[in-house]
């Protein structure tokens, strides 16, 4: 039996399914849903670590995609799918229909719905009945016309209530607002039922909601990341319902509905600018900041009486972002360096011939993220910003990431930037900064900090906090939180091991290339306070994952390697001689959770990761790396 394909005569059935507006709708019934209210738009389905795209154009399915699949192929594959959560956009449609098939013959041939046979025809009332329940209905012949007409009467009766019902979910305020086209997201809950919700529902419409916590900073955090981990973060404080709904451009209201104390608590998050979160910080209008870079010294200086904004105590890194660079399939390009990723977006290089590398000739298309987007905001942070240019003009804007893959695909002569999970169908070039290797974008190599448009994003908890904001920063960076970063296109801070490429003779050691070719190298990467030896805060905190990675079963046997680096300012003996009390600063710290390196070496101021003639590439290629066999 089909996974979407219900038996609703089964009392003991588990209440499974896509949560919208109606918590335990099945995917087919959700998209028969739009298909009857001639949607335009597109829905994004979430299930488990997959992400699908459906697009529909006046109720008729246009598109669909998965990460592996697209057409009706990818359509096919979703139906599969148990449950999740679906995200509706409205208006953001595909430029071509790749469905032929309609999505009545699409159910029916998935078996998801029942054919009609040909020879005993079903009344217009049974048709509706059987596209509009949850599950297919085996239609009921009908002998003689008596029969039809009370059967008709009592099938219209059944559709005004499951219609009522529909309308009364799906426009309660707690799950959408019905004057805004922003989207609402919720977590499927197979243990809720239809009881719970509608008895939530009427808490979270009767009741005023207690703010108990305020977010405001960065809108790379603060449009998916900070209301997703709000979310969960009240249902792990014991809320039945849970409504996230847009206040105003950049902002949002997470509601949570406590039946016991017979309650409604909220969490208010701002996203206005990274700037935003300590000068919110600094006037008390928040509890957190959100900030895609680090607290600068003059912030920091003001923030003195909330603590010092550069201990371990107060900044918190939340996840890893990286951004990559896409080209079509038919471009012959391998890498970019960062002065030629920023000519070629801000329109000073105007034709690939320009770039000889490209095989190409034509005028340079550019496909870039909408100015709200988070991605956006981190490539004009580390790409367009640094140089002092900007976008060009005549770039395309797209609000999907998924759509401007697709197009620079079927583009010869275009480029774009997206966020890592949407790099298919497109080609991901290789990074270079002046004087180091150039480095493709993988999970891996953001997580390690080597790829050069990678960055952490910060939540700065004041040592004034509340009991409550201090629980929600632990929540954020705990496995429940990560796996939240990582559901919203971010590089969540767990321990995992590569296969690395071996470093080029002359560029190492013949004992670091031993260990290349022999060992694996661990994604957590030590890095260390401004030109000293003292591990900064996310190699603080990295260090008790490390820990817990190594105190794995598996694990335990096993033997770590650490090669430290430097930059290669100053004078080089004494760059030889901080390279080793880096590694021996990391080697002491294990020790004291008693785990032993086998080996620990300083290798001066080779193999670096960025350029050396700027302050973020010198802090990167002050590193310690983990390897292990």
């Amino acid at each position: 039996m089909p996974e979407n394909h219900s038996n609703s005569n089964d009392p003991g059935q588990k209440n499974t399914g896509f949560q919208t507006g109606v918590a335990g709708l099945k995917l087919c019934d959700v998209l028969e849903l739009k298909s009857g209210q001639h949607f335009d738009g597109l829905l994004v389905i979430q299930h488990e670590k997959q992400t699908a795209k459906i697009y529909f154009n006046h109720g008729e399915l246009q598109h669909a995609t998965t990460l592996e699949d697209s057409g009706e192929t990818a359509l096919r594959n979703v139906l599969g799918w148990k449950g999740g959560k679906i995200k509706v956009l409205p208006q953001m449609t595909y430029p071509h229909r790749t469905i032929d098939k309609s999505l009545r013959q699409l159910l029916v041939e998935t078996g998801h719905r029942k054919a009609v046979q040909p020879e005993a025809p079903v009344s217009k009332v049974e048709e509706s009945l059987s596209s509009s329940a949850q599950g297919p209905i085996t239609p009921v012949r009908i002998a003689s016309p008596p029969s039809r007409t009370l059967l008709a009467f009592a099938a219209l009766a059944l559709v005004l209530l499951v219609v009522g019902a529909w309308a009364f979910f799906a426009l309660r305020p707690s799950l959408s607002d019905a004057g805004s086209t922003a989207s609402v997201s919720a977590d499927l809950n197979p243990g809720e039922t239809r009881d719970a919700i509608t008895e939530a529902g009427a808490g979270l419409l009767s009741m005023e909601p207690q703010i108990i916590l305020r977010l405001q900073g960065s809108n790379t955090i603060g449009s998916e990341l900070g209301p997703g981990l709000a979310r969960d973060f009240l249902r792990k404080l014991g809320a039945s319902e849970v409504s996230v709904k847009p206040l105003a451009a950049e902002e949002t209201l997470v509601s949570g509905y406590f039946p016991d104390q017979g309650r409604v608590d909220a969490i208010e998050i701002k996203a206005h600018g990274s700037s935003t979160s300590f000068s919110g910080l600094k006037g008390q209008l928040c509890d957190i900041g959100m900030s895609s870079r680090r607290v600068k010294d003059k912030e920091r200086l003001e923030l003195t009486p909330l603590g010092d904004f550069m201990s371990p105590s107060v900044e918190h890194v939340v996840a890893m972002d990286g951004v990559a660079v896409v080209v079509n399939n038919a471009n012959q390009l391998s890498t970019l360096t960062l002065e030629q990723i920023a000519s070629l977006f801000s329109g000073a290089i105007r034709d690939w011939s320009e770039v000889p590398a490209s095989g190409l000739s034509g005028p340079v298309q550019i496909y870039a993220r909408d100015e709200k987007s988070g991605t956006y905001d981190t490539f004009n942070s580390l790409v367009l910003h640094p140089s002092k240019q900007k976008i060009s003009p005549g770039a395309r804007r797209f609000e999907d990431s998924q759509e401007l893959s697709n197009l620079v695909a079927a583009d010869p002569l275009g480029i774009g930037f997206i966020g890592l999970p949407y790099i298919n169908p497109s080609k991901a070039v290789a990074v270079q900064e002046k004087g180091s290797r150039p480095i493709f974008p993988t999970p891996f190599t953001v997580a390690t900090e080597d790829y050069p448009l990678s960055r952490r994003l910060y939540l700065y908890l004041p040592q004034t906090a509340s009991p409550v904001a201090r629980d929600f920063i632990h929540f954020a960076t705990t496995d429940s939180g990560q796996q939240i970063a990582e559901s919203v296109g971010f590089i969540k801070l767990s321990v995992f091991e590569q296969q690395r490429a071996q470093a080029k003779a002359g560029e190492a050691p013949e004992e670091y290339r031993d260990i290349a070719r022999q060992a694996r190298r661990l994604s957590m990467t030590f890095h260390f306070d401004s030109g000293g030896t003292r591990l900064d805060n996310k190699a603080i905190q990295d260090l008790s994952r490390i820990v817990d990675y190594l105190n794995q079963e598996t694990n335990r046997t096993r033997k770590i390697s650490l090669f430290g680096f430097a930059d290669n300012l100053g004078n080089p003996e004494k760059n030889c001689e901080i390279s080793l009390e880096r590694a021996r600063t990391v080697e002491e710290a294990l020790a004291a959770f008693g785990i032993f390196a086998q080996r620990s070496k300083g290798l001066c101021d080779r193999i670096p990761i960025a350029s050396n003639e700027t302050a973020n590439g010198r802090n990167k290629n002050r590193r310690v790396e983990v390897w292990i066999n």
